[in-house]
C-alpha cells in the first residue's frame, strides 16, 4: 500500500474516534477518562493532518497556504484518488 494511503487511512481511522468520542461526551459530559482520550485524539488529528499536508497534499482547501498561482485545482478531487 503506497505511504500516502496509510497515511490517510490512519487520519479516517482518528477522525472516526474523534467523532465518536465527542458524540459519547454530549451525552456523559462528566467523563473525565473519555475526555483525555478525545484530547489525546484530537491532538494526534492535527499532527497527522499537518504531516499529511506537508508532505502529500492539503486534506482540505482551509489546511494550506499556496503559492502564486492557484493550484489547488491541480490536485486530484476525491473522486479521483484511488484508494
Amino acid at each position: 500500500m503506497a505511504a500516502h494511503i496509510k497515511e490517510l487511512m490512519k487520519i479516517m481511522e482518528i477522525q472516526f474516534a474523534v467523532l465518536e468520542t465527542s458524540l459519547y461526551l454530549n451525552t456523559h459530559p462528566f467523563d473525565e477518562k473519555v475526555l483525555e482520550k478525545h484530547n489525546k485524539l484530537a491532538r494526534s488529528l492535527r499532527r497527522l493532518q499537518t504531516d499529511y499536508n506537508k508532505q502529500f497534499c492539503p486534506l482540505t482547501i482551509g489546511c494550506s497556504n499556496f503559492d502564486y498561482p492557484w493550484c489547488w485545482i491541480d490536485e486530484p478531487w476525491p473522486w479521483q484518488i484511488n484508494y
